[in-house]
């Protein structure tokens, strides 16, 4: 018995050769690109660590630092936008990127999240993200890789990359995106009240966090498990970005010099 994959190869020798078999194709013309299994990216991210191994504190969300990252395509290779997504607080940081190469994106995750408290980052099994090992000796953190076909592992930057669809829909032109509106991008979904965090934002939620870390004794806020009991009891920011929050540098992350506060929570 021969198989279609024989068919379509023996077409594919033909139109190579000159001769016109490709003609009788209902779809003529159209390249194939060949089904390749996303499996064989496991074996080429150095020192992978499986998300099975990954603490259950970073599932429960019961710290601040675990951080999950993915990227967001443009349409026609205008460029993609990295999204990197807190667990507890649900803060979301974009960035551009020309290409998806594994060194543009591990220089775009340690400038986003520089200043930041980063204990670990989870990935799916994109090449993009085999520079891991470097992005966790200049942020400090550890790195956990989903399993194949189970992006709904690190399911809130997923659902954060539906937020910013509804700026960016798929096709559109990301070369045409400022710098100055992709911010007000990122502002607008971290000051949307969220349901899971009884109405609060995302960034009124770690404005409030960051005020108790600084009146706290111990210098940071401990023992946070009932988030949902407590942000109800906080008043709303009605501001449209908060200064206690800072700003994204767009400089490279070789090149920045400041520190900001860190939140401290465990």
């Amino acid at each position: 018995m021969i198989s279609h994959e024989t068919i379509y190869q023996h077409i594919a020798s033909d139109r190579k050769a000159g001769g016109n078999l490709s003609l009788n194709l209902r779809i003529n013309g159209k390249r194939r690109y060949r089904r390749r299994s996303k499996i064989g990216r496991v074996g080429k991210i150095p020192n992978r660590v499986d998300i099975a191994e990954r603490p259950t504190v970073i599932s429960e969300r019961k710290r601040y630092g675990d951080w999950e990252a993915d990227l967001i395509q443009g349409g026609a290779g205008s460029g993609f936008l990295l999204s990197v997504y807190e667990r507890k607080s649900r803060i979301g940081k974009l960035y551009l990127l020309p290409d998806k190469c594994s060194k543009e994106t591990m220089k775009a995750i340690v400038t986003v999240l520089h200043g930041q408290k980063v204990k670990s980052i989870t990935y799916d099994n994109g090449l993009e993200f085999a520079m891991h090992e470097l992005v966790n000796e200049l942020l400090e953190c550890d790195s956990y890789f989903c399993k194949p076909y189970r992006s709904w592992e690190k399911g809130g930057v997923e659902n954060y990359n539906g937020l910013v669809r509804q700026y960016f829909p798929k096709g559109h032109d990301f070369a045409s995106i400022t710098p100055e509106h992709l911010q007000e991008v990122e502002d607008e979904i971290n000051n949307r009240p969220r349901n899971v965090l009884s109405y609060q934002s995302p960034n009124a939620l770690l404005y409030h966090l960051r005020v108790s870390c600084s009146n706290s004794p111990s210098g940071c806020l401990r023992g946070i498990a009932g988030l949902r009991d407590s942000t109800p009891k906080l008043a709303p920011l009605a501001l449209p970005f908060h200064p206690a929050i800072p700003r994204r540098s767009t400089k490279p992350y070789n090149q920045l010099n400041y520190t900001n506060p860190l939140l401290d929570i465990r």
